[in-house]
């Protein structure tokens, strides 16, 4: 579907034609037009890569969920700015697991299974930042069910630079630390730091888990 364009930087060098992609978004059950008209309002002649890859993992999401989907919801305005604000969030985020969590995020938004006091354009924010490392490092947060959690309980392949990265997701305000880092005798490693999830964490989790494949 795309082509490459010399002379761009590769994150951004595949551009699709745009009407290929408005097609392709409006053929999603349901979540397609909001995403068609959005996709209209942010890119010009040509959509570039991460858009298209939205599009992409929308569809995915969406078929998945699509006897959950809540139409009602689909048609409002609220979700046509969701729709807007997914795009503009996938445009930033410059890895692909962040753009599978903004398909998750806006999917997910528009079963009648989503979250209670939900703030899925705050949430899309939130996340468009975040690395490939910062999400495998909220996703090892996730999987150890529990609400809080020390530095020295995540998997060592996310040193040397977890401490760095955490404060990164805690700038997105899904953790706060709670107690600040000691240096343990072996070989440095910090121990002691406690970080807890916050309201927003569990919520985004949530909507991937409802979506699967988030």
């Amino acid at each position: 579907m795309s082509e490459e364009i010399p002379g761009r930087a590769v994150g951004d060098a595949a551009f699709a034609a745009k009407a290929l992609v408005v097609t392709a978004a409006s053929a999603i059950p349901l979540v397609g037009g909001p995403i068609a008209t959005a996709i209209a309002i942010w890119e010009g002649e040509h959509v570039g890569r991460r858009v298209e890859q939205l599009v992409q993992e929308v569809d995915r999401a969406a078929k998945r969920v699509e006897r959950k989907l809540d139409a009602s919801f689909i048609a409002s305005d609220e979700f046509q700015n969701l729709a807007v604000a997914a795009v503009d969030a996938a445009r930033r985020a410059a890895a692909d697991d962040t753009r599978r969590l903004v398909a998750a995020i806006l999917v997910g938004s528009a079963t009648i299974d989503r979250p209670k006091d939900l703030e899925a354009d705050s949430l899309l924010d939130a996340v468009a930042g975040l690395s490939t490392l910062e999400v495998r490092i909220l996703r090892a947060i996730w999987d150890r069910h529990a609400g809080s959690f020390d530095l020295a309980d995540l998997p060592p392949e996310f040193e040397p630079d977890l401490h760095f990265h955490l404060k990164h997701v805690e700038s997105a305000g899904l953790i706060y630390e709670v107690a600040g880092p000691t240096v343990g005798t072996d070989g440095g490693r910090y121990h002691g730091a406690r970080y807890n999830v916050t309201g927003t964490f569990d919520r985004l989790f949530q909507l991937a888990e409802i979506v699967g494949g988030g």
